[in-house]
């Protein structure tokens, strides 16, 4: 059994720009400090075979931000 002592909420939103691409953004928001936990934002793009992704997150818990690239291989 898990208890979590600061329930976060997520929500977000996506749109695909084209075929190929779409974005999304999401902010977790931490109830029990009622404050903003953390902003990701992302943007994919589908290649022939695989997916690039870029995520952006600022990390409001720590006063940090992170940046990372996804390769992911799929249709194999």
């Amino acid at each position: 059994m898990r208890i979590r002592t600061c329930p976060r909420k997520s929500s977000g939103l996506g749109k695909r720009l084209g075929p190929n691409d779409w974005v999304n953004f999401v902010m977790r928001y931490d109830q029990g400090k009622s404050s903003v936990y953390e902003y990701i934002y992302r943007w994919y793009h589908d290649f022939c075979c695989f997916r690039l992704g870029l995520e952006y997150r600022d990390k409001k818990y720590r006063n940090d931000h992170e940046w990372s690239v996804t390769y992911d291989l799929y249709r194999w």
